[in-house]
């Protein structure tokens, strides 16, 4: 177990690290489902070793948390990603995960994602 002078700060990150277009920033794997895989510009879906799909930031539309009660002290959180389809199509990640590299979680840089697309769009 670490003491408390051992843990990484949240939010505190690397700052010597500068993630390349191909570095895996965030997983998400799913038992017998899809595998989520978040890069600088883009995620990837896969499933096994069978590629699915490939989607810019700039095809969201939304990102944002679903959180559920489901027992006596148990808490679900999801993650909901909104695509600029027609009709809408949705994504549901079933967990959050931390980069300490980045200082970050998920659903925040899919957030920044989203801020920066609306940034270049004004």
């Amino acid at each position: 177990m670490l003491s408390g002078a051992e843990l990484p700060e949240i939010g505190a990150g690397d700052p010597s690290y500068s993630p390349t277009k191909d570095d895996v920033l965030f997983k998400v794997s799913t038992f017998l489902g899809p595998t989520y895989k978040f890069f600088l510009d883009r995620f990837e879906i896969t499933k096994g070793s069978e590629f699915l799909e490939e989607l810019l930031y700039t095809e969201m539309a939304d990102c944002e948390p679903k959180i559920r009660i489901v027992g006596e002290g148990t808490v679900e959180f999801k993650i909901r990603i909104l695509l600029k389809e027609d009709p809408p199509r949705e994504i549901i990640l079933p967990r959050n995960c931390y980069n300490g590299r980045l200082g970050t979680d998920l659903i925040t840089w899919l957030n920044i994602k989203l801020a920066e697309e609306d940034a270049m769009r004004s």
